[in-house]
């Protein structure tokens, strides 16, 4: 699981599960679907201002460069 303030302060958590790109387009291939479109982006300099308001600038260095978001667009093939 992992936590994260909003910005109204409240502290939500999600289940976290990791799947690598590979993992997903094989699954994906599995269940006849073509890739369309893939979007992915990592901890960088532009979602460094959550963690200085969070007071973890710490964690920011830790984590910078690790991906955490992955949009797949599939077609059935």
């Amino acid at each position: 699981r992992r936590t994260f303030r909003g910005d109204d302060g409240v502290v939500r958590e999600i289940e976290h599960h990791v799947h690598t790109p590979r993992e997903h387009r094989r699954a994906a291939a599995r269940a006849g679907l073509t890739l369309v479109h893939c979007f992915d982006r990592v901890v960088g300099e532009t979602v460094r201002g959550f963690y200085e308001r969070a007071g973890r600038l710490d964690a920011y260095e830790q984590q910078r460069g690790l991906a955490v978001v992955l949009a797949l667009s599939y077609v059935r093939a």
